[in-house]
């Protein structure tokens, strides 16, 4: 158990702010879960589905459009979230400044990589 709290410690302060807040949302929505099947009850309806509602479908169909759109939403704000750099676009350290062609196979490049030029 010691082994698991220094793993744990070790992770915490080598990880960044956005890979601490995924873990404690993934964690935080696993004990939300858990507790609503805990406490959430019986299903006071029948067995059987097809009697216990008129709208039966119409509302389960309801419910998967919440949970897809939900997904679809959170993967949206999830893959911004991921983006490097401003504007969606990832900075870049490498850079070709110049192309010249010495032959139809051959070519030489001026590159700049952070603040040196090669």
């Amino acid at each position: 158990m010691p082994a698991l709290v220094t793993v744990i410690k070790k992770w915490y302060q080598a990880s960044s702010n956005k890979q601490k807040l995924t873990v404690f949302l993934l964690a935080f929505s696993l004990l939300i879960t858990g507790l609503l099947l805990a406490f959430g009850g019986g299903s006071t309806t029948s067995a059987d589905p097809l009697g216990s509602t008129p709208l039966y479908f119409a509302s389960a169909f309801v419910k998967l459009l919440v949970v897809l759109l939900l997904i679809v939403g959170s993967s949206m704000i999830f893959r911004r979230w991921q983006q490097v750099g401003t504007g969606g676009k990832p900075s870049r350290q490498m850079r070709v400044l110049e192309t010249v062609r010495l032959s139809p196979k051959q070519a030489l490049h001026l590159v700049v990589i952070g603040d040196q030029n090669y």
